[in-house]
């Protein structure tokens, strides 16, 4: 199952040949020219793509027959064939809301799986040389802050807020993060929304071809403050064996949000 799902790694395009990709959200055509790359893709609208169909490397006539967007050259001569397709998180905080109202209850903890859209990076070469970057799966956009003059602009999304990881939906366009939440308070800590620091993270892949991200965690007080989330530097607690798979883009071990986290929950 895993090699059905698997659309990153490398390929190889010979000079005049063309390869097309739908992965989510994402019409990818590329093609091989002997000093460089050509790249047209194309978003759908995510009405469109609820359940959308996954193509990988499908081999194509140049030019595709897709004119709603337009081809860029990527001058690069002397590489070899290789195209290289890397999944990568966001590059930014993600906020998620619940789809319905989730109520954690006092001295209660509990894990989320929490979906994350992914990006996807273009490399040529047997150097890896970076291309572009595209979104598989473009969240739109939102401001999570104490006020409007402090705190970042973040991606918005929902979640199931599911509680076991075989709940969790296989989608080649997101990863899943898990998150441990925990109430030491007196009432029950009604959740609206949790924020993962995506961009922190490092992202790992399973033997059944599920991209996650490390575990993260964080608490509520016996006064009803939600602490600073923290993130581990393992691999998810669920069973393995994993292989990391990328980088986090940004280095650190606390959320960049936390110095107002937790006067927002």
């Amino acid at each position: 199952m895993a090699q059905e799902w698997t659309w990153w790694g490398s390929y190889d395009i010979p000079v005049d040949e063309a390869r097309y990709w739908r992965i989510g959200a994402l019409d990818l055509f590329v093609a091989r020219r002997d000093d460089g790359w050509l790249v047209q893709s194309f978003e759908h609208a995510r009405d469109e793509v609820e359940d959308p169909p996954l193509e990988i490397a499908r081999e194509i006539a140049w030019m595709p027959e897709n004119v709603r967007s337009d081809v860029v050259q990527y001058k690069a001569p002397g590489l070899d064939d290789t195209l290289t397709l890397v999944p990568r998180l966001a590059d930014r905080a993600v906020v998620s809301r619940p789809r319905m109202p989730f109520n954690i209850a006092s001295e209660a903890s509990v894990t989320l799986y929490v979906g994350t859209p992914l990006w996807i990076e273009l490399q040529a070469g047997a150097d890896g040389v970076v291309l572009c970057e595209l979104p598989l799966m473009r969240p739109p956009q939102t401001w999570f802050g104490s006020s409007t003059i402090e705190g970042a602009l973040c991606y918005a999304a929902r979640t199931h807020c599911r509680t076991s990881a075989q709940d969790v939906p296989l989608r080649p366009w997101r990863a899943v993060s898990p998150l441990r939440l925990e109430n030491r308070a007196k009432d029950g800590w009604a959740l609206d929304r949790v924020v993962l620091p995506v961009p922190q993270l490092p992202l790992f892949v399973s033997t059944d071809g599920r991209l996650w991200t490390s575990s993260l965690s964080t608490r509520r007080d016996e006064d009803g403050k939600v602490g600073d989330i923290r993130i581990g530097d393992d691999p998810p607690v669920e069973p393995g064996p994993w292989a990391e798979q990328g980088k986090r883009r940004h280095s650190g071990s606390t959320s960049i949000l936390g110095r107002f986290y937790g006067n927002l929950f």
